[in-house]
């Protein structure tokens, strides 16, 4: 009865959305932030045999009202981040999640209010968490990448760049399509500073694993990009080193 309610609920949605009102959206996204158990007399409390199938539904609607101007899309945005984070979600709503994120990063009122300092921290954390689903780190990179786009971002800081190199970029496993997505986050912050860190120059020469598997053209570019005195002879050694 529960998901057949639940469904009739979505189907209805699909005919009319005006039927997701507020006080649904709301109780929709607070099953889904807070644990169940807390809300016995709720609409939306269950066993948990089901869990993850109800969780589907209710992410599934909540994705046809998220453009909706008056809707409160920072508590949803914590709730789609919440899900990525944990473990135990289930691939089909870490998809939903992190499908709903990137959408919000090209907003850019919403991708300033959003996107802090501290929640870009945390998407680079995961995404060089190796068990988490190739597909999901890729949607991370180009949320990550479609925030940098926007004028108001100064771009990644040398630590955060230090641990996409050694961490994703540096990793055998890592796959190209995620590589490149890296190496574009990388880019966009040198072409916002026009300089590059001391450090991370370093690493690009000393790493050799990163001038294999065609990636010597990715750091030339990169370096292109940054406008000062080491550059010239930086580019020259990794051109050399490329060709071996």
């Amino acid at each position: 009865l529960r998901m057949d309610a639940v469904n009739a609920l979505y189907n209805s949605a699909l005919r009319d959305i005006k039927i997701l009102s507020q006080k649904i959206v709301y109780k929709m996204n607070m099953y889904l932030y807070d644990n169940e158990d807390e809300y016995e007399d709720n609409v939306f409390a269950f066993d948990k045999n089901d869990t993850e199938r109800f969780k589907n539904v209710l992410f599934k609607m909540l994705t046809l009202v998220e453009t909706n101007a008056d809707l409160d899309y920072e508590s949803l945005f914590k709730t789609y981040l919440k899900h990525i984070k944990e473990p135990q979600t289930s691939l089909q709503n870490q998809k939903s999640a992190v499908n709903s994120l990137c959408n919000q990063s090209k907003d850019r009122l919403r991708c300033e209010k959003l996107f802090t300092a501290s929640v870009i921290n945390d998407l680079l954390n995961l995404l060089i968490i190796d068990d988490l689903y190739e597909n999901i780190r890729i949607y991370l990179a180009e949320t990550v990448n479609n925030n940098l786009e926007h004028d108001f971002n100064v771009g990644l800081s040398e630590e955060q760049i230090g641990n996409l190199i050694d961490n994703l970029i540096c990793k055998e496993n890592s796959s190209k399509e995620l590589v490149d997505a890296a190496f574009l986050i990388i880019l966009q912050t040198v072409e916002k500073t026009q300089c590059m860190a001391s450090a991370i120059r370093k690493k690009f020469l000393v790493e050799k694993k990163i001038l294999m598997d065609s990636y010597a053209n990715n750091v030339i570019l990169i370096l292109s990009r940054a406008n000062d005195t080491m550059l010239s002879l930086e580019k020259k050694e990794i051109e050399t080193l490329s060709q071996h």
